[in-house]
């Protein structure tokens, strides 16, 4: 039996843990930050992608469709990102 945590069905997993802050800003101007980002799901529709941000507290945060702009900053160590 695997005791790995397994990627809930239709979400694609991505590791973000060289971000300190993630950001979604909203149509409307709403803006909400995630702090120490670790983990990444993406669920993909044709309607948009909606995002679960795992923090480094563990705390989920659900980030739904409709959102208009994500930006992050790495961390000094992690100045690059990979897609």
């Amino acid at each position: 039996m695997s005791t790995k945590p397994q990627v809930p069905e239709g979400l694609t997993k991505a590791d973000v843990s060289s971000e300190m802050w993630r950001e979604y800003v909203f149509a409307d101007g709403f803006n909400y930050t995630v702090p120490n980002p670790i983990t990444l799901y993406i669920k993909r529709k044709p309607e948009g992608d909606s995002h679960r941000v795992v923090d480094a507290t563990g705390v989920i945060h659900y980030i739904p469709i409709g959102w208009r702009i994500l930006r992050w900053k790495n961390l000094p160590d992690r100045p690059e990102v990979e897609f």
